[in-house]
C-alpha cells in the first residue's frame, strides 16, 4: 500500500506526517510542549448510573478549548451488579481506554517509521472478584487481579518488525503505562474544611 497524498502532504495509516514531525519537534523544543492535562467530570445520576463530560484540556502550554461541544460518556454499574443495562460498566470504559490507546500508539509509531498498517484488532479482557469491591474478602483486591491483551494486526513488515510495533504500542501507550507501572492518585473532598483547613 502507498502512501496516500492530499493537498497537506502524505499520510500514512490516516496520520498526516507532517503534523508528526511538528507534534514531536514541538515537545522537545521546551519542557512545557509535552506537558498535558486532561480532564474529565461525573456526575451521578441515579443508582449506579452517571454520566461523564469532557470537554476542554491543557497541552503544548497553553488552555485547549477548541473542542465545539463536549464528548459524554455514559456509566453504569451493569456488569458488575445486574442493575440494568443503561450504560457499560466504569470497569469496562478502563478495558476500552487501554485496548484504544495501545492500538493508536502502535499506528504513530509505525507510521513514524513508515509502516502501513492494515488492520488492529486489539482485545482486552480482565478477571475480577466481586467479593472485593462488596467488601465481603479483605484479601481480594477491589480492582482487577489481571488484564490480559491479544493484538491481532497486519501490516506490511516482517514478524521481527510487528513484534517491535507490538512491544513499542505497550511500552510507550500511556494507559497501559498508568496501569502497568502505578500512578499516585490523590483523592479529597471539594470544602472539606476538616481535612483541608
Amino acid at each position: 500500500m502507498a502512501a496516500k497524498a492530499n493537498a497537506t502532504g502524505t499520510r500514512v495509516n490516516g496520520v498526516s506526517t507532517a503534523t508528526l514531525s511538528e507534534t514531536l519537534a514541538a515537545a522537545e523544543q521546551t519542557d512545557c510542549s509535552g506537558k498535558c492535562q486532561f480532564r474529565a467530570r461525573s456526575q451521578w445520576l441515579d443508582g449506579g448510573h452517571t454520566r461523564t463530560i469532557v470537554k476542554d484540556f491543557y497541552g503544548a502550554g497553553m488552555e485547549r478549548t477548541s473542542r465545539a461541544r463536549p464528548f459524554v460518556l455514559e456509566s453504569g454499574g451493569a456488569a458488575l451488579f445486574r442493575i440494568g443495562d443503561r450504560a457499560i460498566d466504569p470497569l469496562e470504559h478502563l478495558l476500552a481506554a487501554l485496548g484504544a490507546s495501545v492500538t493508536s500508539t502502535l499506528v504513530w509509531h509505525a507510521t513514524a517509521r513508515g509502516i502501513h498498517v492494515d488492520a488492529i484488532d486489539t482485545w482486552v479482557e480482565g478477571d475480577i472478584d466481586l467479593r472485593g469491591c462488596l467488601g465481603l474478602d479483605l484479601n481480594q483486591r477491589a480492582g482487577f487481579g489481571e488484564i490480559r491483551l491479544l493484538v491481532k494486526l497486519d501490516a506490511e513488515a516482517s514478524d521481527a518488525q510487528l513484534d517491535e510495533l507490538i512491544d513499542l504500542a505497550t511500552r510507550y501507550s500511556p494507559v497501559f503505562d498508568t496501569l502497568n507501572r502505578g500512578t499516585r492518585l490523590t483523592v479529597r473532598r471539594d470544602g472539606a474544611r476538616s481535612v483541608y483547613r
